[in-house]
């Protein structure tokens, strides 16, 4: 027989050590080897590993074997009796502890290879064809341009991402080559690398590179993430008491969690990193992991009370976001399980989160009313994360302009079931993408806690990933601010997070668009002084019949990707541009409105090709007024709540945007577009 105790080879420890689960487990260390009365090797170090294959044979017959992962899934092994039997030992009987015990819901997985033959073919040839799988892998211009990873179409290519280190000093930076593995992990551990999807990041370097270690450090832990009775048994909601349905399903964790089960935060509710794994899927189409997310998925339903009466759970469209990372990782989730799944219950629960995250407004006098600022851009959630200072209304940077912005990432134009929800969420993340350009990314360096009422109070500088808020700022506008004024915060942020974030959704967008500055955008007949509107029906290309205008202008540029429109009883700047040192905006907001926060208009015309052409628009203001109100569920006294002012003459803008067909390469003020 051959038994492998507690090895250490290629096992990582930070974040994943292994003793609680060595206790419970294998006391036993190394590598044990026995034919008949001879020992051939022997326990007692921890590097001694098998690679995971054997093979059995007389004269005339072979049987070829292998696990994989072998070396990583303590106690495991294999037994060959005198009778001919060959016993794959998942949990090998020659461990020395035998008082192992799994709850119930235990469920585990091996990868197992077996062939049956005549000939004497090697065997570790048949372990490698399940070590180290088949996987499809396309040039990777065609994810971007299928937008096969999240709808992306504007990642970073790898020679992209290694000019952008060089440029900010940190060369050597590069994700490891190395095939690595994990048992155990503390999901809530604190720390830069436990804030986003490592696993991920590492699918995306493969595609960018072919390093098939990266692939199977990310392939392995999303095995881990999916499979392993020994995580799921005891965390699955089932405790020394049976199955219990926790009370309070927004919190970070559940409570006594830790007395009463073993691994305690298996996937708690603020660091359930588990978005690589359709990717994972998409490369070596294993139907096993794919249909263990599914199942995870509607076990975070569950976790979190969805569809159960009379619990406020955020996937059923409650009122509350307080604990910003739960809120979070849940909107994340709905958007990645809508897009892979297909299943429509995902895109159903997504459409309730944003309709109750854009319906909230925030109050400076009220500590726990959640909601956005639309003069600022901000997003407050109080809770745990967001708390108060000096009975101040604090945002913890990390967390809502890093984790919760993130969530952009995993949605796009059906993501939420009806469009304008996703056209409304792009807007009003622009607004925070402006808030934190001009509010944030002007400091030297930011604080770990902001003061939302008062000046910034710089204690505990960082750098905080920023960086998909500032790709999204260029890519609603075109303004090369957003990329050039955090450039400089780049190294700081990567030295003190962690240098995997450069290969994250978010960061490759970024570096993307700063060396391919392509965005175009525009206004159409803006009004002088700083306004971006073309007026209202005292102007010659707008005409009024009760609450319905005519709007009627020239194409003014061919190559017109889409318009938005927006209406406003206000005139509207492209952002009212908040000081937060001397709390004063350069516009006012009593007598201006953000672009991006006055109303949308739904069915904008297609542009037209040939510049000058007439385009013409007639909108029903009351109409969008009332189907606002309808699409939030918003009624009189709701602090969103929108009524139509028959007095009021209304104003509206025309933004016109495209993506250039050539790409430009270096660092330059701007590209050239029209105002």
């Amino acid at each position: 027989y051959l038994y492998q105790g507690y090895s250490s080879h290629k096992y990582v420890q930070y974040m994943g050590e292994s003793g609680l689960l060595r206790e419970r487990l294998v006391p036993d260390v190394g590598l044990k080897v026995v034919n008949g009365a001879s020992v051939i090797h022997e326990l007692g170090n921890e590097t001694d590993h098998t690679e995971g294959f054997a093979s059995y044979f007389s004269r005339t017959k072979r049987i070829n074997c292998g696990i994989r992962n072998l070396y990583g899934m303590w106690p495991a092994g294999f037994t060959m009796d005198d009778e001919g039997h060959l016993h794959i030992d998942i949990y090998s009987t020659y461990n020395s502890k035998d008082d192992i015990y799994f709850a119930f819901f235990a469920h585990d997985k091996r990868q197992v290879v077996l062939e049956f033959t005549k000939s004497a073919k090697e065997p570790e040839r048949t372990f490698y064809a399940v070590q180290y799988p088949l996987i499809g892998r396309a040039e990777f211009q065609h994810y971007k341009d299928t937008r096969a990873i999240y709808y992306h179409d504007r990642l970073a290519t790898h020679e992209e991402t290694r000019n952008f280190l060089k440029e900010i000093g940190l060369e050597s930076y590069e994700i490891s080559n190395v095939d690595t593995m994990r048992r155990f992990y503390v999901w809530g551990q604190t720390g830069g690398s436990n804030q986003y999807d490592v696993n991920l990041c590492q699918y995306l370097h493969y595609l960018q590179t072919g390093n098939g270690g990266a692939f199977l450090a990310a392939q392995n832990m999303d095995h881990h993430k999916m499979f392993g009775s020994t995580h799921h048994s005891d965390d699955f909601n089932v405790y020394t008491e049976g199955p219990k349905f926790f009370p309070n399903v927004n919190t970070a964790c559940p409570p006594n969690q830790d007395k009463v089960s073993f691994n305690y935060k298996f996937f708690d509710r603020e660091h359930s990193h588990d978005v690589s794994v359709p990717i994972g899927y998409l490369l070596t189409g294993d139907e096993s992991i794919i249909n263990a997310w599914k199942d995870h998925g509607e076990y975070t339903l569950y976790d979190q009370g969805s569809g159960k009466h009379g619990v406020d759970s955020y996937y059923d469209g409650t009122t509350y976001l307080g604990y910003v990372r739960v809120f979070s990782r849940a909107f994340r989730r709905a958007g990645a399980f809508g897009l892979y799944t297909e299943d429509p219950v995902w895109v159903e629960k997504a459409g309730r989160m944003v309709r109750t995250l854009l319906s909230l407004r925030d109050d400076p006098e009220d500590v726990s009313r959640d909601g956005w600022q639309l003069d600022r851009g901000y997003v407050y959630m109080h809770g745990h994360g967001n708390e108060t200072f000096g009975g101040k209304r604090t945002n913890t940077l990390f967390m809502t302009c890093g984790i919760f912005a993130d969530s952009l990432c995993y949605y796009d134009f059906f993501g939420f079931g009806d469009p304008m929800y996703y056209e409304d969420y792009r807007d009003y993340m622009l607004g925070l993408s402006y808030h934190a350009l001009n509010e944030l990314v002007s400091l030297e360096r930011q604080p770990y806690v902001y003061t939302l009422d008062q000046p910034a109070i710089m204690e505990g500088l960082g750098s905080y990933p920023l960086s998909g808020l500032m790709a999204h700022g260029y890519e609603m506008t075109g303004n090369d601010l957003f990329l050039s004024m955090y450039k400089h915060h780049y190294n700081w942020m990567l030295t003190s997070q962690s240098k995997e974030r450069v290969y994250s959704l978010y960061s490759s967008r970024f570096i993307h668009d700063y060396y391919n500055r392509n965005v175009c955008t525009g206004y159409v007949s803006p009004m002088d002084a700083g306004r971006v509107d073309m007026g209202n029906s005292e102007c010659g290309n707008i005409s009024r019949t009760g609450s319905v205008y005519t709007l009627t202008w020239g194409v003014p540029e061919k190559g017109i990707k889409r318009y938005q429109i927006k209406c406003s009883s206000q005139p509207m700047v492209e952002n009212l541009e908040f000081d937060q040192r001397k709390r004063r905006y350069t516009y006012d907001p009593a007598l201006y409105d953000n672009f991006w926060a006055a109303l949308n208009v739904d069915n904008e015309p297609q542009p037209k090709q040939v510049e000058g052409e007439t385009e013409s628009v007639s909108i029903d203001v009351r109409q969008v007024i009332h189907e606002y109100n309808t699409l939030y569920n918003l009624s009189e006294g709701d602090p969103a709540h929108q009524v139509y002012n028959p007095e009021a003459d209304y104003c509206f803008a025309v933004k016109y945007s495209t993506v250039l067909s050539n790409s430009f390469s270096g660092t330059f003020p701007a590209v050239p577009c029209p105002n």
